[in-house]
C-alpha cells in the first residue's frame, strides 16, 4: 500500500468521523493525487470534508483545493436535484398503486455525515411484484426529458434531465450473473411481503428487510469485483449500513447465507478492511483476523487501484472478461487472452464470410482483423500483443485473489 493510498484512507476515515486525523499541510502533488483518487472512487464531496481544513501550502495546492471545493459543491447540489426527481417518481408510483422498492441510494446515503455528498451513479429501483414492471416502466418513460438508454429482459435504464439515472429491475441480479442470480433467488430474498415502508431524507420509500439488504450489498460488491472491480465506497456503504442496522440483523443467519453463496471469506475480508483501514473500531470481529489479514491487504490494493467499478483503465476492464469466464465456469486462462487476439475459425468465418468458403484464407482474415484494430485503436501488432500480456497478467492476479477469497475452486 503506497503512502498516498494510506493517506487517502485516513482522510476518508476523518471525513466519516471514524478517525480524528489531522495533518498540517499537503504538497501540491499530494493534493492532486488525492483529488484524482476522490474522483475515481466517486468520493469527491465526501473526501473534501476530510481535507477542507488543511491549509494549502502554495499556489498550485490552493488551485487544486479551490477546484475540488467547487466540484464538491456542484455535485452535492446535483445530488439534491436527483433525489428531488426520485421523490417525484416515487409519488407517481404511489398514485398509481404501485409498490416499487428502492435499492441502495438514499438507503445508504442517510448514514453519511452529509447524505447529499454520497453520489449516486444510478438510482436502482426494484419491482417485488413482477406484474407491476410494465406500468412502472411506462410511468418513468412519461417523465419530461426522459431518455430510454437500455431495455432488456430484466432491467431498463433511463436518464431524466440529463443526469438523473434510473435503473428499473425485475430481478436484483441478471441471469447472466450466474450464481448471484441463482442463489439469491433460491434463498428467498426480496420476496414481496419482506419489504417495508420507511421515511428516508423526508421521502417515503419501500425498502428491503435489513437482512436482505445486507446480503444484497455483499453480493453487489462481489459481482462488481468479479466482473471488473469495486471501489472503497462499496466497503464504506457496507460498514455504515451494518453499523446502523446490526440490531435488526441476525448475524448467524447473515453469515450462513453468505456461506451458501460462497462469499463468507470475501465478506469477512471486507469487514476487516473496514475495521483496520477505515477505523470502524466499534465492530466486534469474532473470527480469526490473522487468517484474513493478508487477504485484506491484497484485496485493498485491488480495490484502491480499481476505482468505483474498475473503470480505472482499459486493461483493467479487459481483464474483467477473462475473470468473468473463469467465475462462470468457462475458460479463464492466458489462452483466453490469446483467443481474443486469434478468435476461433467459427468466429472468424462469421465476421469474414470468405473464410467460410475458403478456409485457407484464415490468415488473411487475421491480418485484416489486426489492421482494423490498428486503425481504430492506434496500436500496432506489437503493442496489441503487449496489451494482451498486461491484461493477462492483471487477470492472473485477480483470479489468484478470487481463489484466496474462496470464490473460485
Amino acid at each position: 500500500m503506497t503512502e498516498i493510498n494510506l493517506l487517502f484512507l485516513k482522510l476518508i476515515s476523518n471525513a466519516l468521523g471514524t478517525l480524528d486525523f489531522k495533518t498540517e499541510c499537503l504538497s501540491a502533488e499530494q493534493w492532486l493525487m488525492l483529488y484524482n483518487l476522490s474522483n475515481i472512487h466517486h468520493l469527491c464531496p465526501t473526501l473534501y470534508y476530510g481535507v477542507k481544513n488543511i491549509a494549502a501550502s502554495d499556489e498550485n495546492s490552493a488551485a487544486v483545493k479551490a477546484k475540488w471545493k467547487k466540484q464538491a459543491q456542484v455535485l452535492c447540489v446535483r445530488q439534491t436535484i436527483v433525489y428531488s426527481k426520485l421523490s417525484e417518481i416515487m409519488a407517481r408510483f404511489a398514485e398509481n398503486g404501485l409498490s416499487i422498492a428502492l435499492l441502495k441510494g438514499p438507503i445508504l446515503a442517510q448514514y453519511y455525515p452529509d447524505p447529499y455528498a454520497r453520489l449516486s451513479g444510478d438510482i436502482d429501483l426494484f419491482t417485488p411484484v413482477k406484474s407491476q414492471y410494465e406500468k412502472a416502466d411506462e410511468i418513468i418513460r412519461n417523465f419530461e426529458n426522459c431518455v430510454l438508454d437500455k431495455a432488456e429482459a430484466n432491467v431498463s435504464s433511463y436518464t431524466i434531465d440529463g443526469y438523473t439515472n434510473i435503473e428499473l429491475h425485475k430481478n436484483p441480479f441478471a441471469e447472466e450473473k450466474g450464481r448471484f442470480f441463482e442463489h439469491f433467488s433460491k434463498m428467498g430474498c426480496f420476496l414481496p411481503d419482506s419489504f417495508c415502508k420507511a421515511k428516508i431524507l423526508d421521502m417515503e420509500f419501500l425498502i428491503p428487510s435489513s437482512l436482505d439488504m445486507a446480503i444484497y450489498l455483499v453480493c453487489h460488491m462481489a459481482q462488481h469485483f468479479v466482473f471488473s472491480g469495486f471501489g472503497i465506497r462499496h466497503i464504506i456503504d457496507l460498514m455504515l449500513f451494518l453499523r446502523n442496522n446490526r440490531d435488526k440483523i441476525d448475524l448467524s443467519e447473515f453469515e450462513k447465507s453468505l456461506e451458501e453463496l460462497e462469499l463468507l471469506t470475501f465478506y469477512r475480508t471486507c469487514l476487516l478492511i473496514g475495521v483496520k483501514y477505515l477505523h470502524f473500531t466499534d465492530f466486534s470481529v469474532d473470527f480469526d483476523t490473522e487468517k484474513y489479514s493478508q487477504h485484506a491487504d491484497e484485496l485493498l490494493e485491488d480495490v484502491v487501484s480499481a476505482g468505483v467499478f474498475g473503470y480505472v483503465g482499459h486493461n483493467r476492464m479487459q481483464s474483467g472478461a477473462v475473470v468473468e469466464k473463469a467465475f462462470t465456469g468457462e475458460s479463464g486462462s492466458k489462452g483466453s487472452m490469446l483467443r481474443k487476439l486469434f478468435p476461433t475459425y467459427a468466429a472468424m468465418a462469421k465476421r469474414y464470410p470468405y473464410c467460410k468458403k475458403h478456409p485457407v484464407l484464415l490468415p488473411v482474415a487475421y491480418i485484416s482483423r489486426f489492421l482494423f484494430y490498428k486503425k481504430s485503436s492506434g496500436e500496432n501488432i506489437s503493442q496489441m500483443m503487449k496489451t494482451a500480456a498486461q491484461v493477462s497478467e492483471i487477470s492472473a492476479q485477480r483470479l489468484e485473489l478470487l481463489k484466496k477469497l474462496d470464490m473460485l475452486p
